[in-house]
């Protein structure tokens, strides 16, 4: 038992916990198992607040007539999980052409978000990172449902220079954006064949 804490905690840091859990739930020592069973408790509440969350964003966006698509997380479904309630999500990744990004900060900051200063240049393809500022600390839980999700706000589908290769009918992505629908979720996201494409190119992303 000993040797599985440390495991347990590279595991949380590449949110793979609740897939082991998933699969190996009735291989797994006891103890270990209820850990999981604890975390996926807790994860659940999270996901219920990432709904909520994106149907608040999408109700205050098109309220003001901004364009927009989610990209990643809860749009990703069924397409790279089996069950959302086994995917941990800690940000929320909107595309707004760019023309539209600043309406989408001015927006969404009268839901309580805040651009975040994290001391260093935001990426080139998304403005910087804004939070509601909680008063939320680190509990060494990465499923604490109360550990508040970012906004990332994109302005470019593809970044060349980033991805080091380019992809020519990137420009089609945005007029090929389809309503995708998770649970009580219906929102605008890249086809189905974007999405893949974007993730596939990107082995070592987290979302």
């Amino acid at each position: 038992e000993i040797e599985w804490q440390p495991l347990l905690k590279l595991l949380d840091q590449a949110r793979l916990t609740l897939p082991l859990g998933f699969r190996y739930r009735d291989a797994l020592p006891a103890a270990v198992a209820l850990r999981i069973e604890r975390n996926l408790l807790s994860n659940a509440v999270r996901h219920a607040n990432t709904i909520a969350a994106h149907q608040e964003l999408a109700a205050v966006l098109r309220a003001q007539n901004i364009p927009f698509l989610f990209l990643k997380g809860l749009t990703h479904f069924p397409y790279f999980c089996q069950d959302l309630r086994y995917r941990q999500q800690y940000d929320m990744d909107l595309y707004c052409p760019l023309e539209s990004a600043g309406r989408a900060c001015n927006a969404i900051a009268r839901l309580g978000y805040q651009p975040l200063d994290r001391g260093k240049q935001a990426r080139t393809d998304h403005l910087p990172v804004h939070i509601r500022k909680t008063g939320w600390r680190w509990r060494d839980d990465y499923y604490d449902p109360d550990m508040p999700l970012n906004v990332e706000i994109h302005f470019r589908l593809w970044d060349e220079s980033m991805e080091m290769f380019r992809v020519t009918d990137a420009h089609k992505f945005w007029s090929r954006r389809e309503e995708r629908t998770v649970g009580p979720l219906a929102v605008p996201a890249l086809a189905s064949k974007d999405a893949i494409d974007r993730k596939s190119t990107r082995l070592n992303s987290s979302h």
